[in-house]
Parts: structure tokens; C-alpha cells; sequence
């Protein structure tokens, strides 16, 4: 019923912020119909990147990791979307997009570089424990070093409340 329930709704109708929803549903749920994941990525990758936020890409990004359904791509696409963005990226997602990146080994040196500027100039008080951590380990993972970003986390973590 769901698959044709998602092959019904027409495209117009599926904006970034429902399309979020119905991935991280899926992702939860453990939906495995490849048809259903083809079409919802297929929709994302036609929508006008300016229809996104932050919130959109980190939890679509997020919840295809999570699903263990890497698409090129798309993650091309939504890096590309991330890219444009400055000052509607926050601290959670951030390190959504980048434990993203690591779940899935994929690396996009110009996402990199742009979400490393962006956590750069984020205040310290907008960083929770775990931010910094999927931050700093999502870098590592992939084997990526930025010692800007890593001494900024390091000092937003010598500020926090202990745990």
C-alpha cells in the first residue's frame, strides 16, 4: 500500500520538508522497496535547490545513511544545495550532514571546506557535546584533516557543561 501510495502522490506535491519526513520514516521503519527509495530520490534531485533548508538536506542525507541506500548523485546534488547555504546552516545540521558523509564514506572536498568555514564561525553556545563529537569524528573517519575546524571544536568543547 505505501509503494503505491508514494508512486500515486504526484511530484508536485512533495515538497523538500514532507520528503524529509517520508525518508527518515522509511529509513526507521527499514522500508527495503528500491522502487519507492528510486522515486523519492528521483523527485529531490528535480527540485529547485532553493526549496531547501538545512533541516531538509541533513535529515534526507541522514536518513539514506542510515537506510544504507548511498546515491551519488543525489548526496552530488545535495552538496551542491548545502553549498549555497551560509546562514541557515546551525551546529545539528551540520553534523547530520557530515555523519552523513562518514556512514557513507562520501567525500566532497568543496562540502568539506564549506561546512568546516560555516561550524568556524558558529558561537561555541550553539554547539551541544554531541554536535562537536559527530563533527570531529565524522572528519576523522574520513580521514580528513582540518586543523582550523579541530582546534575551533576543541575550544567550543573546553566551553561546554560537562556531561
Amino acid at each position: 500500500h505505501l509503494a503505491a501510495a508514494i508512486h500515486r502522490t504526484p511530484t508536485r506535491a512533495l515538497d523538500p520538508s514532507s520528503l524529509a519526513s517520508i525518508f527518515n520514516a522509511l529509513s526507521k521503519i527499514g522500508y527495503a522497496d528500491d522502487g519507492v527509495w528510486g522515486r523519492l530520490c528521483g523527485v529531490v534531485k528535480r527540485l529547485d535547490a532553493l526549496l531547501f533548508d538545512a533541516q531538509a538536506v541533513s535529515t534526507i542525507m541522514h536518513a539514506l545513511a542510515k537506510a544504507e541506500r548511498f546515491d551519488k548523485a543525489l548526496f552530488d546534488r545535495l552538496a551542491e544545495t548545502v553549498g549555497e547555504m551560509q546562514f541557515i546552516l546551525e551546529a545539528q545540521s551540520i553534523a547530520l550532514i557530515l555523519n552523513a558523509c562518514a556512514k557513507t564514506s562520501y567525500v566532497n572536498p568543496k562540502l568539506m571546506r564549506h561546512l568546516s568555514a560555516v561550524a568556524q564561525k558558529l558561537p561555541p553556545d550553539s554547539f551541544s557535546s554531541q554536535h562537536v563529537d559527530n563533527i570531529v569524528n565524522s572528519f576523522a573517519r574520513l580521514g580528513l584533516k582540518d586543523k582550523a575546524l579541530f582546534s575551533h571544536m576543541a575550544a567550543v568543547a573546553q566551553q561546554l557543561p560537562p556531561a
